[in-house]
C-alpha cells in the first residue's frame, strides 16, 4: 500500500509541476523561456503552413502541379489529404517509405505540432 501512495504521489507531482495549458505556455514563452513546445490549437494557417512550406513546398520538392510524387504541399488540399491518411506522418516518421524531408528530421516540436493537428481533424483553419 505504501509504495501505491509513493507512485501516486510522485504521479501527481509530476502531473502539477508540467505545463500543460496554452495559457502557461505562452506566459512562458513571453518570459523568454523557450523550452516549451505550444502543440495546442495548431491552425494549419498560423502553424502547419510555415512547417510545409519552410520543409516540403520548395523547388525540386513538393511544390506545384509538377510536384514530386504529384504532390503540392503549398495546398492545404493536398496537405489534407495525406494528414488524414496516414502518410504524412509515416513519412515524417520513416515508417511508410523514405524519410521527409530528405534534408533531415523535422524538429521534435514541429512533428509533435503536425501531429496535434492532424489528431484535431487536419483542419483548414
Amino acid at each position: 500500500m505504501k509504495k501505491v501512495m509513493i507512485l501516486a504521489l510522485a504521479g501527481f507531482l509530476t502531473y502539477a509541476c508540467t505545463k500543460d495549458n496554452k495559457e502557461d505556455l505562452l506566459a512562458a514563452q513571453a518570459n523568454g523561456q523557450n523550452d516549451s513546445c505550444l502543440t495546442v490549437d495548431m491552425s494549419y494557417q498560423n502553424d502547419i503552413k510555415s512547417i510545409l512550406t519552410q520543409n516540403c513546398a520548395s523547388s525540386g520538392c513538393h511544390l506545384g502541379p509538377n510536384g514530386v510524387g504529384g504532390l503540392d504541399l503549398s495546398t492545404y488540399a493536398s496537405a489534407q489529404r495525406i494528414a488524414t491518411d496516414g502518410e504524412m506522418m509515416g513519412r515524417i516518421n520513416n515508417t511508410n517509405g523514405p524519410l521527409m524531408p530528405p534534408t533531415g528530421k523535422l524538429s521534435d516540436c514541429d512533428i509533435d505540432k503536425i501531429q496535434s493537428w492532424i489528431n484535431n481533424g487536419a483542419q483548414n483553419n
